[in-house]
C-alpha cells in the first residue's frame, strides 16, 4: 500500500509545487483516480488470462496517474519503487515453490501480488512478507545515494517517500507486511497496528489516506481469519523475527528523516 504523507518545513517533497499543493491536487484527482479503478475492472480480466499483460498495464496506469500528478520524474520512479517492493515478494515466493500472479498497481493504492496458495510455515511467510520491505529499502537507499551524488532533490524525493512507503507496509497490521511478518511472533500485535493506523492517517492529512483505511481496516475484520493458520514458533526464532521487524521499520524511519532532511 502507499501512503502520501504530510510534509514538513525543509523537507523534500514531491516535485512541482510542494505537499500543499500536492494535497490540493488529489481533492481535484478524485474524479481521475474513480476512472482509473473502473478501467482496472477490464485490465484484471487479462490478468486473469494473460497475468504479465495485467502486470504491465496496470504499471503503465500507475506510472501514468502519478506522473500526471507529481511530475513524469517523480511518478515514473515512483511507479519504479512499487515494482521492485512487489519483485521482493515475487522473486522469494518463487523461490519456495508456491504459485503467485503477477504484480498488480492500483494508482494511489499501491500494487499487491496474490498468492494462490498459503505458505507452509510461518518462516517462509516471514520471509515473503519482509522480502517486499526489505527490496523496496534497497531501492530507495539507492535513489538517497544518487540524489546525494548527483544533487538531484527529485531523488531524494524519490527515496524520502519510498522509505514511507516501506514503514507503512511495515505496521503490524494484516493484511499489511509488517502484520504478516508479526503473525510469527504474536497475532496479538496485530490490535496495536489499529490505532498506529489511524496515527499514520491522521498526520497524512490526506483523503487518499482515509480510503486505504477504510480498506485495510475492512479487510482486517473481515477476512483475517484467511490468514495462514497460526502454527508453533520457537521462543528463540520469535524473538529474532520481532527484532528483525523493529529493525526494519525504525531503519526506513530514520532513513526517511535523512532523506527529507
Amino acid at each position: 500500500m502507499t501512503l502520501e504523507p504530510q510534509d514538513s518545513a525543509g523537507r523534500h517533497g514531491p516535485p512541482a509545487g510542494g505537499p500543499p499543493r500536492w494535497r490540493r491536487r488529489l481533492s481535484g484527482l478524485a474524479a481521475a483516480i474513480l476512472l482509473a479503478l473502473a478501467k482496472l475492472k477490464t485490465i484484471a480480466l487479462f490478468a486473469l488470462h494473460i497475468p504479465m499483460l495485467g502486470s504491465a498495464l496496470t504499471f503503465v496506469l500507475s506510472a501514468w496517474v502519478y506522473g500526471a500528478s507529481f511530475g513524469w520524474t517523480f511518478g515514473v520512479g515512483f511507479a519504479l519503487l512499487l515494482l521492485l517492493h512487489e519483485l521482493g515478494h515475487f522473486v522469494v515466493i518463487r523461490r519456495y515453490g508456491l504459485p503467485a500472479g503477477a504484480p498488480i498497481f492500483i494508482p494511489f493504492l499501491g500494487a499487491a501480488i496474490f498468492l494462490r496458495q498459503q505458505p507452509q510455515s510461518p518462516q517462509q511467510e516471514y520471509a515473503i512478507a519482509a522480502a517486499g520491505p526489505l527490496a523496496g529499502t534497497l531501492a530507495s537507499l539507492a535513489a538517497l545515494l544518487l540524489g546525494i551524488l548527483l544533487a538531484q532533490p527529485v531523488l531524494r524525493s524519490l527515496a524520502y517517500f519510498g522509505f514511507l512507503l516501506q514503514a507503512f507496509n511495515l505496521i503490524p497490521l494484516w493484511p499489511l507486511d509488517g502484520g504478516r511478518m508479526v503473525a510469527a511472533v504474536d497475532r496479538h500485535i496485530w490490535w496495536v497496528g489499529i490505532p498506529l493506523l489511524l496515527v499514520v492517517v491522521w498526520l497524512s492529512r490526506s483523503p487518499i489516506g482515509l480510503i486505504i483505511v477504510a480498506l485495510l481496516l475492512w479487510q482486517f475484520f473481515s477476512q483475517r481469519r484467511m490468514a495462514s493458520p497460526d502454527r508453533y514458533v520457537a521462543p528463540a526464532q520469535r524473538l529474532a523475527f520481532g527484532i528483525g521487524w523493529i529493525v526494519m521499520a525504525i531503519a526506513n524511519l530514520g532513513l526517511a528523516r535523512i532523506a527529507g532532511g
